[in-house]
């Protein structure tokens, strides 16, 4: 992702409970965000004098046919444009093809990671599935592994004593880095940025929590 300024992010919200959280985040980088509704068209967008778009995500089905859908004119505005990781469906390639040019998705996970846990992990789920593993599967094995951890070191299996534990998790190192929980008990993993080229997303950063 190459490095330029940003004077606006706009926010399409598309009902996440994070979307304030992701206003709020992006203003502690110096950054001016407002919030708009998902439909908002692009020309209206455009007008706000936006240096970049980030779409919140929300609760509902991509399959519900009262899905809430952008402005299609969004992609066509020459602003890059940052999605969560319900963006890593191949269903997104097959639709958007081209259209996706300076879009990026953010994960808990990348195949083209070289951290050695990342590895391993990647080798043992093709042998066993035959096929590449994505973000969810690699989350779901992180939160196993720190659950399998934390009775360990609980040394029972009480949940208040595990739910101790978890809160103290430091260091643990996961399929996509170290695992740690803060105290207000967020868990604090790196963030992969993929973004769209040749056809497929690939690993633009790793930003560390």
């Amino acid at each position: 992702m190459a490095e330029k300024p940003f004077s606006k992010i706009v926010i399409l919200d598309f009902g996440s409970q994070y979307t304030q959280v992701i206003a709020r985040r992006v203003r502690e980088c110096q950054v001016y965000s407002q919030i708009v509704r998902y439909d908002t068209p692009a020309a209206e967008i455009a007008a706000m004098g936006a240096s970049g778009i980030i779409l919140s995500g929300g609760p509902s089905s991509v399959y519900s046919k009262h899905a809430p859908h952008p402005d299609p004119a969004l992609f066509s505005l020459n602003l890059p444009v940052l999605g969560g990781d319900g963006w890593e469906g191949p269903q997104l390639l097959a639709i958007g093809g081209p259209a996706l040019r300076d879009t990026y998705y953010c994960n808990n996970f990348s195949s083209e990671s070289d951290v050695p846990e990342t590895r391993r992990f990647i080798a043992r789920y093709q042998a066993r599935y035959q096929s590449m593993p994505g973000g969810t599967a690699a989350d779901a094995y992180d939160a196993v592994l720190m659950l399998t951890d934390a009775i360990q070191r609980a040394g029972s299996t009480e949940p208040e004593k595990i739910r101790a534990a978890l809160a103290t998790t430091r260091g643990l190192r996961g399929v996509g880095g170290p695992l740690n929980v803060d105290a207000n008990r967020d868990q604090l993993k790196p963030a992969y940025i993929l973004g769209y080229n040749s056809g497929d997303y690939h690993l633009v950063q790793v930003i560390q929590p």
